[in-house]
């Protein structure tokens, strides 16, 4: 009886932390949205906003021309009907400058705050936090739980049970260190292969014909998969939700004051390629003594997402 009140209670606090860890994922999703946005507004003003500014500035030059020419014509007529006509074209030749004109100005004058602006906004929603506060590094190992890969192989009976709608999509170790399988539901299983590519920065995830800095990367930003001449749609990728793995550590909690964080299996001794999550900037676990290792971005800071 004590035993199963204990499971609940621990199975409780997993919950907490599990949900908190949901909207710690959230809040990363928006801060990416945001700071995306705010780059692309940014970049707009060198590529999109600058070819414009161009164009504009062509036809208020084009507009100069006409009206020294409208001006030269009224200055030349002889009679009072000629005045009247080249009188209004000129006029209309001066609407049409200053309109030119008053659109590449509003540019200029907004140019200077709209840049810092976004790279104001880039800044805040993307920067990293130097280490997570103590009393969430159970809370953060636990989050490992929720990574988008399976760390070792699964039987193709066991794949079959765990996606079920079309465009369903999971991450499994490879037979080797330098590749993982990308396994998609499409009319049935198909799986696929994502290669690990050593670069000059570390390495690269190759999945078909596009390339990914990080698995966050490629599974966030991967909406389809080209194989040859198929393009395939992924919809929603399928986390592990149990405890068993090749991680090399694993949350214990015991009853107050401690919590302690026990080895479940040395990283040295793994067989297999891992990926796991740093806590803080400059960690970087390797799968293998062989293997490359894999770094994450550190994920947000914990204050505020247990209520």
């Amino acid at each position: 009886m004590e035993h199963e009140i204990h499971e609940c209670e621990l199975q409780s606090r997993l919950d907490i932390i599990i949900n908190a860890m949901n909207k710690m994922a959230l809040a990363e999703r928006a801060a990416q949205t945001k700071g995306r946005a705010a780059i692309r507004r940014i970049r707009r003003f060198v590529t999109v906003d600058n070819q414009e500014m161009k164009a504009d500035m062509e036809k208020m030059n084009e507009g100069l021309i006409e009206m020294d020419v409208a001006r030269h014509e009224v200055k030349n007529t002889k009679t009072k009907e000629e005045l009247e006509e080249k009188g209004t074209l000129y006029q209309k030749t001066v609407r049409n400058f200053n309109e030119q004109a008053s659109k590449i100005q509003l540019v200029i004058d907004e140019l200077s705050s709209t840049i810092y602006t976004n790279q104001r906004e880039v800044v805040r929603v993307r920067q990293p936090e130097p280490m997570f506060p103590p009393d969430f590094i159970d809370a953060v190992k636990i989050s490992l739980l929720n990574e988008p890969i399976y760390h070792g192989q699964l039987s193709q009976a066991s794949i079959c049970e765990k996606i079920h709608n079309d465009g369903d999509f999971l991450i499994q170790d490879g037979c080797d260190s330098q590749s993982l399988l990308l396994t998609i539901f499409r009319n049935g299983v198909r799986t696929f292969l994502i290669t690990i590519e050593k670069v000059e920065d570390g390495v690269r995830f190759k999945a078909g014909s596009k390339c990914f800095a990080s698995l966050n990367d490629l599974t966030f930003q991967m909406k389809t998969v080209q194989i040859d001449s198929e393009t395939i749609r992924l919809g929603t990728a399928i986390y592990r939700n149990d405890n068993c793995g090749r991680f090399g550590a694993h949350c214990v909690i015991e009853e107050p004051p401690r919590s302690t964080l026990k080895t479940i299996i040395p990283l040295s001794t793994m067989k297999h390629k891992s990926v796991v999550v740093p806590l803080k900037m400059g960690i970087i676990h390797d799968g293998n003594r062989g293997g490359t290792g894999v770094t994450h971005p550190p994920k947000a800071q914990a204050f505020g997402f247990f209520a």
